[in-house]
């Protein structure tokens, strides 16, 4: 625990906080991601985040919901490589498809509000459906503005997937690293927030969101960008 939320560290042994159904003693069994997250589905995760150094090896987690494994894109995550942002269908080292932003965090001070909207693409796709993401940065180009970091890039193939439609299984909402390790290193991390919600959010009400956080955690004595 910090000052303004939870942290997580890259000694190497994967830490990462899972979440649970009840607020009670005996936490054996993770909660199961929120049904939205599953399949091919429509949802939206907003965070508030401050990188606080480089993940060793291989790309940091930040959030995941899912279980990888070596079947095509089962799982989903947002992590980072060396402060760059990129959001992952399936683990590190398997079959899947991403985005890799155009943001990268600058330093290791300041705190960034971070919303990943997704959006299914259905309608008779079939295995070539490719999701609309927006990953909605405030101050990534001027202070103060949201920019969507992910526009412009492509839905890009990694160690060769057989289909392009997202198939996330059940498996548990993780902060911090995928859900089942598989390949991937916990990010050096504050978090001051993260929040599910089950559909893509609109530019305006993210907006809404960004404007009341930065105004709130100002109150705390906290400049997010």
């Amino acid at each position: 625990m910090a000052n303004y939320g939870i942290q997580t560290g890259n000694p190497g042994y994967a830490g990462h906080f899972n979440t649970f159904a009840v607020d009670s003693t005996g936490f054996t069994t993770p909660a199961t991601a929120p049904s939205a997250m599953l399949g091919n589905g429509s949802y939206s995760v907003v965070g508030v985040y401050r990188y606080e150094g480089v993940t060793n090896y291989r790309t940091g987690g930040i959030w995941s919901a899912g279980t990888a494994s070596s079947g095509d894109n089962t799982a989903v995550s947002l992590g980072q490589l060396s402060g760059n942002l990129i959001l992952d269908w399936n683990g590190f080292n398997s079959p899947r498809y991403h985005y890799v932003s155009n943001f990268t965090f600058p330093n290791f001070t300041n705190w960034y509000f971070v919303a990943v909207t997704v959006q299914a693409q259905t309608g008779g796709c079939g295995a070539s459906c490719v999701p609309t993401a927006k990953i909605w940065v405030g101050g990534a180009a001027t202070p103060g503005l949201l920019s969507d970091v992910n526009a412009g890039v492509s839905y890009a193939s990694v160690n060769s997937p057989s289909t392009k439609t997202p198939n996330v299984s059940t498996g548990p909402f993780v902060i911090g690293i995928n859900g089942t390790g598989s390949g991937q290193d916990s990010s050096v991390m504050s978090y001051a927030t993260v929040m599910v919600y089950g559909r893509a959010l609109t530019y305006p009400e993210v907006q809404m969101m960004y404007r009341s956080m930065k105004a709130k955690m100002a109150v705390r004595g906290v400049s997010l960008q």
